[in-house]
């Protein structure tokens, strides 16, 4: 569950943010890396759509697609949270900050009758008690009646739409041969998440903040607390300037089942959007 860090993060600047003396941020001689996004514009009301539990408050970037979303859940199977997406989200994280429960994953890839779990090595499941088998919309975000989405709680919803440049949600089916699937994204790559969403698998994230060139070998587990790693000869995986490649038959990111992944490209300082890669 949520709690208070007072060395923590201990401030958001317009141009980056401060960390106190926490061991999980700031210890001496260890090496960290932070995944960042300007989300400059907020709203405590006046969302479109209608919905029936009104959040508490949302931050947001048109230009990104992206929304963070704080809301009390009402335990109606069907309520419905707003965003600010400005288009149907393409991928959305939900996690009850009250008590100890599961980071609840929707794709579009997979659509609102499978649900996968952020924080477990689980696979796909075909349940209906969490996005209520109701596909969000432009406006509106539906969920079930299971306690990790909506009890008399408190929750956070992070909503992340596709933009041509910035953020690409999709799926890809492994081949699981060495000379791997090539993804196309149009953009440049900067991030990329990823989960097998037939196996027991853990979800699997690669930067080029720590790989500055290919192949990009180091990667996290963000299901677990393990430190980084390198898969250098086992998972590695190309950058490239129009998408991603996979160089391993690893089960991880390219056995022969279906994939879902989370793409971002590089944002130049202060949101600038970056040219589209071909056009």
């Amino acid at each position: 569950a949520e709690t208070t860090e007072a060395e923590g993060l201990t401030a958001f600047g317009s141009d980056g943010f401060t960390v106190g003396s926490l061991a999980q941020v700031n210890t001496s001689s260890e090496n960290f890396v932070a995944y960042c996004a300007s989300l400059s514009e907020s709203k405590t009301s006046g969302w479109s759509g209608s919905p029936s539990i009104t959040p508490s408050k949302e931050i947001y970037s048109t230009s990104l697609a992206m929304s963070a979303v704080a809301y009390t859940g009402n335990t109606v199977a069907g309520a419905t949270i707003p965003h600010s997406l400005g288009g149907k989200p393409d991928m959305i994280i939900v996690k009850d900050v009250t008590v100890a429960n599961n980071w609840i994953t929707y794709s579009a890839s997979l659509g609102a009758t499978k649900v996968m779990k952020l924080n477990t090595t689980e696979a796909i499941a075909d349940e209906t008690v969490f996005w209520n088998d109701t596909e969000p919309t432009s406006t509106l975000i539906s969920l079930g009646t299971n306690g990790a989405v909506n009890a008399a709680r408190t929750y956070v919803a992070y909503s992340f739409k596709n933009v041509p440049g910035v953020c690409q949600v999709g799926s890809y089916t492994g081949n699981n041969v060495v000379d791997g699937p090539y993804i196309s994204t149009g953009f440049k790559v900067s991030f990329v998440f990823m989960k097998n969403t037939a196996g027991t698998n853990p979800w699997i994230m690669y930067d080029n903040a720590r790989d500055t060139y290919n192949p990009t070998v180091r990667y996290l587990f963000p299901n677990t607390n393990a430190a980084g790693a390198s898969g250098s000869g086992t998972r590695d995986i190309d950058f490239l300037a129009d998408g991603f490649k996979l160089r391993e038959n690893d089960s991880d990111i390219n056995g022969t089942t279906l994939y879902i992944y989370i793409a971002m490209g590089e944002i130049a300082g202060g949101a600038t959007l970056p040219p589209i890669y071909g056009q």
